[in-house]
């Protein structure tokens, strides 16, 4: 039986699968499973407390080890997530990855940038189009870096943005499922620790159970 607090997050998903053609259906998936794991941990704690056959400490420790199973169940859905976001750290490499390039042409843009005022340098090189000015500052001495990281990494993006739209969307397009995703998987999370603050007489007990090997 879903209680009130899964019910919110089961209409969302909903919602979102009849907006998402591509991942709502997914996203819903993860959704519904994140709740009824919730749903069955709430249900157990609550079958306990009836049952009258624990003591404080020993309902404590009872809903500990349901406690567990539900985040080992949660972690199998937090793997898919994983998987995710390493695809879109992938993408991001590819992207910021510059060509090789000529070295000789890099010191001579070195000793280029060097002249000028290093507001202007940042500027440039945060703008820049050409990934000889970005290798340029990406092989600078590291005592003696022309920018600073944060700046050429901005760059490095910004290029890598350009000449890899298609890169640029599919990153947008797993963020936003993954973030979906943890949404849910956190909500549970979160709704365990409010069902054991509600219903059991000392949420510390649970809380020492659930983090002790």
């Amino acid at each position: 039986m879903s209680s009130r607090r899964t019910n919110i997050h089961r209409e969302m998903a909903r919602k979102m699968a009849a907006e998402d053609a591509k991942h709502g259906r997914t996203i819903e998936r993860v959704a519904t499973e994140s709740m009824d794991t919730l749903d069955a941990f709430e249900a157990a704690i609550q079958a306990a407390i009836a049952s009258k056959e624990y003591t404080p400490m020993g309902l404590a420790n009872f809903a500990a080890a349901k406690g567990k199973q539900t985040l080992m169940a949660l972690a199998t859905l937090e793997r898919d997530q994983a998987r995710v976001r390493a695809r879109v750290q992938e993408h991001r490499t590819a992207m910021a990855t510059l060509p090789t390039g000529d070295a000789a042409q890099q010191r001579e843009i070195r000793a280029e940038l060097h002249k000028l005022d290093p507001i202007l340098r940042n500027l440039m090189v945060r703008r820049t189009e050409d990934p000889e000015v970005l290798r340029a500052c990406e092989t600078a001495p590291r005592d003696f870096p022309l920018v600073p990281g944060e700046i050429l990494q901005e760059g490095r993006e910004r290029f890598g943005m350009q000449q890899h739209p298609e890169l640029v969307a599919e990153v947008q397009d797993l963020e936003g499922f993954a973030s979906h995703c943890e949404l849910y998987t956190t909500a549970a999370k979160q709704g365990m620790h409010a069902v054991v603050k509600e219903l059991l007489p000392t949420a510390q007990g649970f809380e020492d159970a659930l983090r002790a090997k």
